[in-house]
């Protein structure tokens, strides 16, 4: 007893084990999937286009007959108006990619960006994020005539249909009939015929701004998106984040024939060389040779005659809607990324921003021939509202969800209650209303939305270029000018410029943290309002470099989510790079917490470093330090563990819209966008092409395995053994620790009680995915029992065990059931390599599972006499590198009955190392492999 006494100190390191073997690093994966906002669009088709809704429309095109073919990218699809005005769906369903050679009304297109039209009827489209070109033809087939739908560069010289792009945006006729495509990723611009090969006519590759006066193909761009051509054999570009557009002239030299390569708004009446573009997306020519350039950040569309003199033709600096009927150039527009003329001199533009198409007359007026409003229930039941692209998600402090209702221009509430209400914006897209209420202002596109410790509320407003603030219903500007730039560190935020900002999120100290995603920066606003480089290549140039190093010299090619740990860490969605990135807050060295940087699906249930993602695009945390992910072009929500290791927890990687009320696993979602954690731990996600906001919550109580608390192995219990239960909602999402009541573990933790046969066991901790519990001795002499958790009112169905009068396993450090065992030496310290005990000392080992004692145990007791301490019924041995061991005490320990104690001299003659294997037996029954100790 004397050395039984002596550890009695000690014994707090074992016990706080014993109680600490809780959830194991991974979350759950059993979910139902449930509604909670947003309700089914109707597109319009084979009514009036101006009825009709469209969604983010980037291409338009015009053919002979006066047909109009948009690009409704948001919906997938292509659709065609005639000239009566009916509009109806011609391609597409659901994103995804299927259906060739098949109806092209039932196969599926990815974010299609331009359809036009041959003599012959054929139609070619853009297939942007499934790398290809498809035709259809004039009976409706749809088929691939160019990519293989892999994203990178290759296939040069080679039949097309082998090529792969990396987002083809644009494609365009030249004046031999011959296919133009503007291969954006890839800085080049391509060429073939179908059936053909394919070749570089413009580009080397490498993003930048060189080559002027040079042969095209060894100029550089940045991400170019339009191209035209004009009669006379000319190819025009437009190179967007060079802002600027250049021309190919028919001996093969490029130069620039608008934009100064720096991005604003100058020069109206002078000469196009000399003015100032912002980040023009698509350029025309009509049959005089006059070139009209679609200025998608100034919201303009501007006009370069003959002479080379450029004039504004509609639109004004400020986004916006209005102007129908009237001049073009008192209209609004909002990011028109698509022009197009027809052979009546009519330009169209696709207003994206406004999900429009709009037309200008020869005689200048405007007017909308396709798209109309969807804003939809504004408060009501948040089911039957419409959403248009929700995007960011937050939980304010009383448990309600806020949705960037992105396309509707709004910031809704929905409350606990399930009705929903706008708090920021008025549906029309602009940048106003400062230092007024909220709801009275105008948002443009806003997409990460975060709340800081003192309900503030922060809205990443993307398309104005700002971050915004909601504090008692007032709104302000907290960073940004609403200017498109990258400007301004180490001053006040607010005179700063930023570049598309998509998410914000506040951290520590008062700092908030920017997603400057057009820039390919994270930026920082300290507690003085300043702004500061935190994050990626301050000149804002995309990559994939940088792990393992500072942070700062990193780059990224457009962050999206932002996620911080409890640690301060901060978590990056690299949204084109398909990884999550991690910034630890000590040290800022940058790293790679999930994906290789392949575009695909793949991994699950292994390491989250080895899986790969595909457009990662929101990222949150939950309680228990889980980081889920919106894997948005897989169609899945993921999760990864403490652990590492990564899973699906929704979705089948196919788009579409099913599986409500069902298993979340089984249903189709369609671009996940963000994601939230609520503070009962369900997963609330941001449906982006299905315009709705759902949830996942846990399955019904279930359990799925019972395990010796300090082995792990499953397959039987004993009296007095301490188990693991693992499950679904077995208890409350914050963990509960159990503790002592009147001399003895309680019964009811958290809500959660454990039953055998209707006895119900004593408690140690209790959380949604697991509980830790003693097994009542009552079982003592049984061959089997029934088991069964009850949580808050739901009751798990009962689950059989097999009964043995004993079931040993040694707790380990780890928490594994292998490895380094938790033991003590004689001197007091615990064992390990850097405390190995010497041969012929004393070490004690600490177990469970060895069942029925004298005197007999008593369920849940406090093991508080030191003179009376029970000891098992059956005998007791060990064994050190296959030599028995002397034991000088084996019983309980001074804590709670079921833990065991066990006191063995190491014999003297083993081999000495940091891996010398114990082995323990009580009766016939071993306890696990694998357990080691250090001897020198």
């Amino acid at each position: 007893m004397q050395m039984r006494t002596a550890l009695s100190a000690r014994i707090a390191i074992a016990a706080a084990f014993f109680c600490s073997v809780l959830v194991q690093g991974q979350p759950s994966t059993d979910f139902f999937i449930e509604p909670v906002a947003g309700a089914p669009r109707n597109l319009g088709d084979n009514g009036p286009a101006t009825s009709a809704l469209l969604w983010s429309p980037r291409g338009v095109s015009v053919d002979a007959a006066g047909n109009l073919y948009i690009a409704d990218t948001g919906d997938a699809r292509i659709r065609k108006v005639t000239p009566g005005g009916i509009i109806t769906t011609i391609a597409g369903t659901v994103p995804g990619y299927s259906g060739d050679n098949g109806p092209a009304t039932q196969a599926e297109l990815s974010a299609p960006s331009r359809a036009i039209t041959a003599p012959n009827g054929d139609i070619y489209i853009a297939d942007t994020l499934n790398q290809r070109i498809r035709r259809i033809t004039p009976n409706g087939t749809i088929t691939t005539i160019a990519g293989t739908g892999q994203y990178g560069f290759a296939g040069d010289n080679q039949d097309a249909r082998g090529a792969q792009f990396s987002n083809p945006r644009d494609i365009a006729f030249d004046r031999n009939g011959t296919i133009l495509v503007m291969d954006t990723n890839n800085q080049r611009l391509r060429r073939f015929t179908p059936g053909g090969a394919i070749s570089t006519i413009a580009g080397s590759g490498v993003f930048g701004s060189y080559g002027e006066t040079l042969p095209a193909i060894q100029a550089q761009f940045a991400s170019p998106w339009g191209v035209a051509a004009d009669a006379s054999g000319n190819i025009y570009i437009a190179d967007t984040s060079n802002s600027r557009i250049r021309k190919i002239a028919t001996d093969g030299t490029i130069t620039t024939v608008a934009g100064t390569n720096e991005s604003g708004f100058s020069g109206d009446g002078g000469p196009g060389v000399f003015a100032r573009l912002d980040h023009p997306t698509a350029v025309a020519v009509d049959s005089a040779g006059n070139l009209y350039i679609a200025d998608t950040m100034n919201h303009r569309i501007r006009k370069m005659d003959t002479r080379g003199v450029i004039t504004t033709i509609a639109g004004g600096t400020a986004s916006g809607f209005s102007g129908d009927n009237g001049p073009a150039t008192a209209a609004r527009l909002n990011m028109p990324e698509s022009i197009a003329i027809d052979n009546a001199e009519n330009l169209y533009i696709a207003d994206t921003g406004n999900n429009r198409i709009r037309k200008i007359s020869p005689q200048g007026i405007i007017t909308t021939v396709a798209g109309s409003d969807t804003a939809g229930v504004t408060n009501g039941a948040a089911i039957n509202a419409v959403l248009f692209q929700p995007s960011g998600l937050a939980f304010d402090s009383s448990g309600n969800v806020y949705i960037a209702d992105t396309l509707n221009h709004r910031i809704r509430r929905v409350s606990r209650d399930g009705m929903i209400t706008t708090v920021a914006g008025t549906g029309s897209p602009g940048y106003s209303g400062n230092n007024g209420f909220a709801t009275l202002a105008q948002l443009n596109s806003p997409d990460g939305i975060s709340f800081d410790s003192a309900g503030n509320l922060y809205i990443a407003d993307t398309g104005n270029n700002v971050i915004r603030k909601v504090a008692g219903g007032i709104i302000s500007t907290v960073a940004g000018t609403g200017v498109a730039g990258n400007a301004g560190d180490f001053g006040p935020a607010t005179s700063a410029t930023l570049y598309n900002p998509n998410g914000v999120v506040p951290g520590p100290n008062g700092v908030l943290y920017i997603a400057d995603s057009g820039n390919n920066r994270i930026r920082v606003v300290d507690a003085a309002g300043n702004i500061n480089p935190y994050a990626g290549d301050p000149t804002g140039l995309p990559g994939a470099t940088g792990d393992g190093g500072p942070a700062r010299l990193a780059a990224f090619d457009y962050p999206r989510g932002l996620a911080i740990d409890s640690q301060n860490n901060l978590y990056v969605a690299d949204y084109f790079n398909n990884r999550i990135r991690r910034i630890a807050a000590d040290t800022q060295v940058i790293t790679t917490y999930a994906g290789t940087g392949a575009g695909s699906y793949t991994g699950d249930a292994g390491q989250a470093t080895q899986a790969t993602l595909h457009l990662p695009a929101g990222i949150t945390f939950d309680r228990d330090g889980n980081l889920y992910i919106a894997d948005l072009l897989n169609n899945v929500i993921r999760a990864v563990g403490r652990n590492g290791i990564i899973v699906t927890i929704a979705g089948t990687g196919q788009p579409g819209d099913e599986g409500t009320n069902g298993p979340a696993k089984a249903a189709l979602l369609n671009s996940p966008r963000d994601i939230a954690v609520d503070a009962e731990g369900n997963v609330y996600f941001s449906d982006q092409d299905n315009n709705r906001v759902r949830r996942l919550v846990a399955e019904s109580t279930a359990i799925k395995t019972i395990v010796n608390a300090a082995s792990l192995v499953a397959g039987w219990v004993a009296p007095g053994e301490a188990i693991s239960i693992f499950g679904t909602r077995l208890g409350p999402v914050n963990g509960v620790a159990g503790s002592p009541v009147n001399g003895a573990f309680d019964t009811t933790v958290g809500g959660t009680r454990v039953l055998f046969d209707g006895v119900p066991a004593p408690v140690l901790y209790a959380g949604v995915n697991q509980v830790n519990a003693i097994v009542p001795y009552s079982v003592a002499g049984k061959s089997t029992v029934q088991m069964q958790v009850e949580s808050e009112g739901r009751q798990a169905s009962a689950f059989t065990l097999a009964v043995r009068s004993a079931a040993p396993g040694l707790f380990t450090l780890s928490g594994a059931g292998t490895g380094q065992a938790a033991a003590v030496n004689q001197n007091g310290t615990i064992n390990g390599p850097a405390n190995p005990i010497a041969a012929g000392s004393i070490i004690s080992l600490y177990a469970t599972g060895e069942g029925q004692t004298n005197p007999p145990g008593v369920t849940g007791q406090l093991v508080t006499n030191l003179n009376a301490l029970p000891r098992p019924l059956q005998d007791v041995s060990v064994q050190i590198q296959g030599i028995p061991a002397r034991i000088l005490y084996a019983g309980s320990a001074p804590f709670a009955a079921g833990l065991m104690q066990i006191n063995i001299v190491v014999p003297t003659n083993v081999l000495l190392g940091d891996n010398v294997p114990v082995e323990l037996v009580v009766g016939t029954f071993a306890a696990q492999p694998g357990v080691r100790i250090a001897v020198r």
